[in-house]
């Protein structure tokens, strides 16, 4: 990759992450190594700043404390080491390593946060705060930046063949595509680590698997829902010949007297399609859930992923097609899959970290490339000679920008995204001409932590009772009913409730995003209790209302009709019987757009005048037209990686 080879804040080799332990709480071999001062501590009778010694200090990082060491001799800081942490590996990587040693070298508090990685940067500040102050150091001195003489910004330009902006799962497995297609490949990330909203997210992978298909069963109510979806009066052409697809096939199914689950492309197509109201596109949607497929193999034969053998249903995912990868938490076993599979391929892709695009380059009506800015202020001028891929995510962390396309969201909500995700990708393709589709189309994540909105900070369970102790929706049901139902209850907040059975709890303690729930009981997210009673008490519910609403709850797991609210489908581990007893404090947050820019099946993007736009394709959630009114859970990450991987193969054919 000589044209740009050498640039690079990051090269694949250095963008592993230690994901190799992905989910775990062990401290990593980074956050082993101490930042140390080359020189002693002056012996020379000069002032003294600190009381010599070791001291150890904590603060509240994104998941749970960060713990620092540090050292200092009587007139420096000689070392700073962050002693254990459950921070998001690959997220946390670099600031825990970075700030340390610039404290070090600096002798300073005043050091930059870590793009994408704010949480964990102020944490690790924080605690050594608490070190300074407990040996005896001027800690406003400390944050007091010395006064550097300005340097003007420096100026690069480069030259690949495919370019791609944003990192996340449609950046990546763009990339991977189009390197796998000899093309060198650069990819723009603004954040100091790949991984995008991917990275975060529940992991679950929506795609029609025939062969999984035979590890599931399915019940009559299930196959219900079904038969009132093809009951349903056509909108146009294209879903009256999803809704007799879909006849057909059911007849053949139950023609043959199975058990097991039924499922189809179409099948998923018609659910998505149905459940976004008609709003999407279902010549996109029929294509998406057909890469969706093709993507499983694609994951496991090229990318090394090994499935679950068991489907889940994600919320909000209506159907239990929601693939896992084996031994990973979260989002994270993409990741560690990725990039283990640029660097045993080789694939000649490079990484551009902490680098924001900013502008797309026209010429001649066609896209060309991209201005970017670096954390240190250099200008990049890329261009690129077969296309440029835009995967650049939403824009749910930009309230501005959500209110502005729907005035009526709840200004107060709390959301779930990556801080990247402000919108970049649809601003650029707008400036450019291009067309964007479903703005105001906003979803919210049903039940997330209801103190920062992340999708984390909980146990796993399927019973929604609010703060009257009574359940209140059908949990199973779409995530803007949940949404609609939780905002109703008293302050907006609720509890998810499980046993031991259907928590999730790992043999380390762990959550399904890899988070220590002894960490998370202590923060009050989490509450644990042998008895329902004490479980009650410590939410501050009646006792015997919510005993009463389990009991009634374990009534209809057992019987498996819900007449009170409707719910279909119970997971084996649904009931809530077996102590101890848990309880997650969750709330609705800003989760998803599914408006962006506009793109055809090959993943092209438009112009307003519905023309496509020569050399510029995008991927993930900066699109629209998929999803309509209301993502069903579960169909970002495969809409990510398999129209990512799409539109990676599909720039780099323009060579």
């Amino acid at each position: 990759m000589g044209r740009i080879k050498g640039i690079f804040c990051l090269t694949v080799a250095a963008m592993l992450f230690v994901l190799s332990a992905c989910g775990q709480p062990t401290v990593t071999e980074s956050t082993e190594q101490s930042n140390t001062a080359e020189t002693a501590a002056p012996t020379d009778g000069g002032e003294i700043l600190y009381q010599e010694g070791t001291y150890q200090g904590s603060a509240m990082g994104n998941n749970s404390d960060v713990t620092v060491e540090v050292t200092f001799g009587s007139q420096e800081i000689i070392s700073v080491t962050v002693v254990s942490h459950n921070e998001t590996q690959g997220i946390s990587d670099t600031p825990i390593e970075r700030i340390p040693k610039e404290i070090v070298e600096g002798q300073t508090l005043a050091v930059d946060t870590v793009t994408g990685a704010t949480n964990t940067s102020l944490a690790i500040l924080e605690a050594v705060e608490q070190c300074v102050e407990q040996a005896g150091g001027d800690v406003e001195a400390l944050k007091q930046a010395s006064e550097q003489e300005e340097v003007p910004a420096q100026q690069i330009e480069l030259t690949t063949d495919v370019l791609i902006l944003g990192g996340g799962g449609a950046g990546v497995s763009a990339a991977i595509s189009a390197a796998a297609e000899g093309s060198e490949v650069l990819v723009v990330e603004k954040t100091a680590a790949l991984g995008g909203n991917t990275i975060l997210s529940g992991g679950g992978y929506n795609a029609y698997d025939a062969a999984r298909d035979l590890n599931m069963q399915i019940s009559e109510q299930q196959l219900q829902t079904v038969d009132e979806l093809l009951d349903k009066e056509p909108v146009n052409e294209e879903h009256e010949e999803l809704i007799e697809t879909v006849r057909k096939q059911l007849d053949e199914y139950r023609a043959s007297a199975s058990e097991t689950l039924f499922d189809s492309v179409e099948l998923h197509a018609l659910q998505t399609y149905d459940a976004g109201d008609y709003l999407g596109d279902p010549e996109l949607i029929l294509t998406f859930c057909q890469r969706a497929a093709d993507g499983v193999q694609w994951l496991e034969d090229y990318c090394g992923i090994v499935w679950q053998d068991e489907l889940g249903t994600m919320v909000g995912g209506l159907w239990p097609r929601a693939h896992y990868v084996e031994g990973a938490k979260s989002g994270q076993g993409y990741f560690a899959a990725f990039t283990r599979t640029i660097e045993e391929n080789e694939l000649p892709v490079e990484f551009l970290m902490e680098t924001r695009a900013q502008e797309l380059l026209v010429e001649d009506g066609r896209i060309v490339g991209a201005k970017a800015t670096g954390a240190d202020g250099t200008e990049y001028t890329i261009r690129a000679e077969s296309g440029v891929v835009l995967a650049t995510g939403g824009f749910a962390a930009n309230m501005e920008m959500c209110m502005k396309y729907k005035p009526e969201l709840l200004p107060t909500l709390k959301n779930s995204n990556s801080a990247a995700m402000t919108g970049d990708g649809i601003v650029m393709a707008e400036a450019i001409g291009a067309n964007l589709v479903d703005m105001d189309q906003i979803q919210c994540f049903p039940s997330s932590d209801a103190y920062n909105g992340s999708t984390s900070g909980g146990v796993g369970g399927t019973l929604y009772i609010n703060k009257e102790g009574v359940r209140f929706v059908d949990e199973s049901a779409r995530r803007d009913v949940l949404t609609a139902a939780a905002l109703e209850q008293t302050d907006g907040q609720f509890y998810v409730i499980a046993d031991v059975n259907g928590a999730g709890i790992d043999e380390n303690g762990l959550n399904s995003y890899g988070q220590k729930v002894e960490d998370l009981i202590a923060q009050g997210k989490v509450f644990e209790a042998d008895t329902l009673g004490e479980l009650a008490e410590q939410l501050e519910l009646d006792p015997e209302v919510f005993t009463a609403s389990v009991e009634r709850w374990n009534e209809i797991v057992a019987s498996g009709e819900d007449t009170d609210f409707g719910r279909v489908a119970f997971t084996d581990t649904a009931a809530v019987l077996e102590a101890p007893f848990y309880a997650s404090f969750r709330s609705p947050a800003v989760h998803h757009t599914m408006g962006g820019v506009q793109v055809d099946a090959e993943t092209r993007v438009m112009d307003t005048e519905g023309n496509v736009i020569p050399g510029l394709y995008a991927a993930g959630e900066v699109t629209g037209g998929f999803h309509g009114s209301n993502r069903v859970g579960g169909n970002a990450v495969p809409d990510a990686i398999s129209n990512g991987r799409a539109a990676g193969l599909a720039a780099a054919q323009q060579r």
